[in-house]
Parts: C-alpha cells; sequence; structure tokens
C-alpha cells in the first residue's frame, strides 16, 4: 500500500465557474463524503435476509482550521469571504484535489450548509464549516 501525507489534499472554492480556485482558508482538517440511499428491496423471498438497491446520491466537504484576524492569505479565502457566500446562499464549485489535480481532483456545484466560529479563553479562534454538494460529484 502506498500510503500518503494528508497534508497534499485541500478543498478549493471557485466563485468564477472554475476559472481561478483559492483554498478554503488554512486547514488543520479536510473530509470528503459520499453517500448513497438505500431503497429497502427486501421480499419473502430474501430467506430472512434484507435486500436492497442504491438510490440517489449526495456529498458533502467539510473542514476545520484556524480563523484569521486579517483578511485571507493571496490565494486563500478568509472566514470573512466565507461567511459573505453562506449569508447570500451563493453556489459554487468546489474542489477536494492536490494543488495541482494531478492526484485527487473531485468537484462540483455546492453550497455552504454550516459555518461555526470558536473562540475559547487562552486558545486559537477556529472555525468549521460543511458544504454541500448540489448534483453531481465530479470525479477527474
Amino acid at each position: 500500500m502506498a500510503a500518503f501525507n494528508g497534508n497534499i489534499l485541500n478543498i478549493y472554492i471557485s466563485t468564477d465557474g472554475g476559472t481561478t480556485k483559492k483554498l478554503a482558508v488554512c486547514m488543520t482538517s479536510g473530509e470528503i463524503s459520499v453517500e448513497s440511499n438505500q431503497l429497502d428491496s427486501t421480499s419473502k423471498c430474501d430467506d430472512g435476509w434484507t435486500s436492497s438497491l442504491p438510490g440517489n446520491k449526495s456529498w458533502t466537504l467539510s473542514g476545520e482550521g484556524f480563523s484569521e484576524k486579517e483578511s485571507a492569505t493571496a490565494g486563500q479565502l478568509s472566514f470573512k469571504e466565507l461567511m459573505t457566500l453562506w449569508a447570500a446562499d451563493t453556489v459554487f464549485k468546489a474542489y477536494w484535489k492536490d494543488a495541482d489535480g494531478s492526484y485527487r481532483n473531485y468537484y462540483g456545484d455546492a453550497y455552504f450548509s454550516s459555518l461555526t466560529e470558536s473562540a475559547n479563553t487562552d486558545e486559537i479562534v477556529t472555525f468549521s464549516f460543511e458544504i454541500q454538494g448540489k448534483g453531481e460529484l465530479s470525479l477527474s
């Protein structure tokens, strides 16, 4: 098995149809999740076993990181910019990929379903988010 470092995968966002991709802030962790609804097709002919068929599919991206007090570094979106996208119900292109897209490049239309910023005593301010896919997740 050829393991690899998780540092290479990040979540990118494009608000211009995919021409410019920016990091969704500098994250400490990220995740992609895909799911298929299960349609119960169990019958008396299944000899006591359940049976199902795949239904509609869905996907989400989620991440966590440190909030920035000032505006984001070039090539990154700040938490404030993420909040602006959420508040306007903006649909954008979301990517789960490595920097040049040569290893992983999964993408699709999406929007923010949740954003959280946490500020605790004597701790770094953090944020977390979830991006809900809208339609197909393209795999390239």
